[in-house]
């Protein structure tokens, strides 16, 4: 006589599904790398998304402007959302030993989500893992094909399109296990692991790698203009910047989540301890066999994976290796996929040190038929622009960020009424040149809408701001008006609402007066530096976190001030103060010229004021331009 015995408590745990004595065995297989890796994705994730709110908390509206973010406040509270997913997944890992009955009174309604009941109404089980597994590869696939126009490193960003192409090129052959348990738990942990590779992997390692080189391994880099062309575009692809954007990396995250948390409520749901016989391992081996019969719409769609999955390798392989080459002034270049033609992002041409240059046309060597259309940075060093760059010619370039143009003979930029400079320019720096007045592109209303840095520096022909060029530099943060002729500070300076820093070294400015309380509150750095002052505008002092006043003929400060002189917040080097005043060695340092900031030397920018035998020669900062 047969008996029939009541289900028991680890059975009852185990829900209304009848769950069968290998199926037992192959959760004690998967527990253990299931717990791991839960427990691993849950907790890195969680150190990820509160490093990306606290990104978005603390960057400034400039550099968010740079970087392109969208909707910065909508995003940082949707990371800090899955961020909090990500904590209570890791807590529930460590839960497992209690019933499943019990904790599901604090989070029926994401359990209910994430183990495909509320999607049950629509879709049958069979059919919910290719769905989430076609929402992986659409936004897996997205991400691998936008990262291509932003890495400048070729070996990353094929790296990832690789990673990507396994999502495609293995998970989906798990689809046709025979034993449901090992299909789930195969299909939920490989996508997991992958998801986690490219949605948080990927990004922490290539954003801590750039800090580390930052901070351990080159403090001034920051100057350098190759690794703040490779930062921004970094940045421009780790956060988001369009609605797109926006809704591949969520949903991506969230299938991560979903695909890590409903792995970890499978092995949560048994975990007696099963003693294995020789007979039962064999059983255990028939349960990852393939089951072919009976599937035509999943063999269609392994085999659309397949093809899918070739063809992101092909295209990233392609965009690697099958590239034209670029001429020799091209620094940085992408390697986007559907295109072998030359991306060139950072151009830096030296007529000094390009003999070829010297017989070319800015026109042949910004041709975009040879340097493609994606150019982000451009750096041109003593040559011939007695009237600037072309603005046909920069037309050409969508993206352009920055035009930085050192020692030329340039007496004039003059406006072009068919064409303006790119309203993505941000950066227009242009020092040592024949100047003698403002360039007509920076001045009226053809001036960039997102310009942010204006430096003018080096001209001794320039004595005079036009107010009506002021006024339209409502968002420039950083203005350099130095080594001019200004003999007054230009008083609607004081009043541009953005403006961070400020430098207005090397002039011959005696008066520095702030007229109105609530002028030049958000000033962070005032360089005043190698000018005529004997006072200095102290009131600035407390909101200020650097007021640089060395070489100015200074020989007394308020009481109130000393404090910040002794932390280097005010300097005063190279001054009667500095000279005359007891105990000053521990506030004051020596200059090795007037015109040479002690923390420019050596900083990856040329300046013409260290560029001497007492400083150096700017610790070979201008060996680059073929000064030496």
């Amino acid at each position: 006589m047969t008996s029939h015995r009541k289900p028991g408590p680890t059975a009852r745990a185990l829900g209304s599904q009848q769950y069968s004595f290998r199926t037992l065995q192959l959760n004690q297989i998967f527990l253990t790398p299931t717990l791991v890796l839960a427990r691993v994705k849950h907790f890195v994730c969680g150190v990820y998304f509160a490093l990306y709110c606290f990104l978005y908390a603390v960057t400034t509206p400039s550099d968010l402007a740079v970087v392109q973010a969208y909707q910065p406040a909508l995003v940082g509270v949707v990371m800090g959302c899955l961020g909090f997913l990500h904590i209570v997944g890791f807590v529930r890992t460590f839960r497992r030993h209690r019933r499943v009955r019990t904790e599901a009174t604090g989070s029926q309604m994401l359990q209910k989500l994430t183990r495909g009941q509320v999607l049950g109404r629509w879709l049958t089980e069979s059919k919910q893992l290719p769905l989430f597994h076609f929402i992986d590869v659409a936004c897996q696939s997205y991400q691998a094909y936008r990262m291509s126009f932003y890495l400048v490193d070729h070996a990353a960003a094929f790296s990832f399109a690789a990673v990507t192409s396994l999502s495609c090129l293995v998970i989906p052959w798990f689809l046709f296990a025979s034993h449901r348990f090992v299909r789930k738990s195969l299909v939920f942990f490989l996508a997991s692991l992958i998801s986690f590779v490219l949605a948080t992997g990927f990004p922490l390692g290539l954003f801590i790698a750039r800090v580390i080189q930052y901070l351990f391994i080159e403090a001034k880099l920051a100057q350098d203009a190759t690794f703040a062309t490779t930062l921004i575009l970094l940045g421009r692809y780790l956060l988001v910047t369009s609605p797109m954007d926006f809704l591949t990396k969520v949903a991506l995250q969230l299938s991560s989540f979903v695909a890590v948390y409903r792995l970890a409520n499978l092995s949560r749901r048994g975990h007696a301890r099963i003693v294995s016989t020789p007979s039962s391992k064999a059983h255990l081996c028939h349960s990852f066999e393939l089951q072919f019969t009976n599937n035509r719409r999943l063999i269609l769609y392994l085999v659309a994976n397949l093809v899918w999955g070739i063809g992101i390798l092909g295209c990233a392989g392609s965009a690697m290796w099958n590239r034209q080459v670029c001429p020799s002034h091209c620094v940085l270049t992408i390697a986007p996929w559907l295109d072998h033609s030359c991306r060139c992002i950072y151009v830096d041409v030296n007529c000094a040190n390009m003999p070829a240059a010297i017989n070319s046309t800015m026109e042949n060597l910004l041709n975009p038929d040879r340097i493609g259309t994606s150019l982000f940075i451009l750096i041109v060093s003593r040559c011939p622009l007695r009237r600037g760059i072309p603005l046909r010619l920069l037309a050409s370039f969508p993206q352009l960020y920055s035009i930085s143009i050192f020692f030329s003979n340039m007496t004039q930029w003059p406006r072009d009424d068919a064409f303006n400079l790119p309203d993505t320019l941000f950066v227009i720096s242009i020092r040592y040149s024949n100047l003698t007045q403002v360039p007509d592109i920076v001045c009226g209303d053809r001036v960039p809408r997102n310009l942010m840095t204006l430096r003018l520096e080096g001209t001794s022909e320039l004595s005079y701001i036009p107010p009506s060029c002021i006024n339209t530099w409502t968002k420039v943060s950083t203005l350099t008006l130095a080594s001019l002729n200004l003999s007054a500070v230009p008083d609607d300076v004081v009043d541009l609402p953005a403006l961070t820093t400020l430098e207005l070294r090397g002039n011959n400015i005696s008066k520095f007066l702030v007229p109105d309380e609530g002028s030049l509150n958000g000033l962070k750095v005032l360089d005043l530096s190698a000018n005529a002052l004997q006072d200095a505008p102290w009131a600035l002092a407390s909101t200020t976190t650097l007021m640089e006043l060395s070489s100015n003929p200074i020989a007394s400060v308020p009481a109130f001030v000393a404090p910040l002189i002794a932390a280097r917040r005010i300097v005063l080097d190279d001054t009667p103060y500095c000279a005359t005043t007891a105990n000053s060695a521990s506030s004051c340092s020596s200059k090795c010229s007037r015109l040479c900031l002690s923390s420019s030397l050596g900083d990856n920018r040329c300046g013409w004021g260290c560029y001497n035998a007492q400083c150096q020669y700017d610790f070979d900062d201008c060996a680059t331009l073929g000064l030496s």
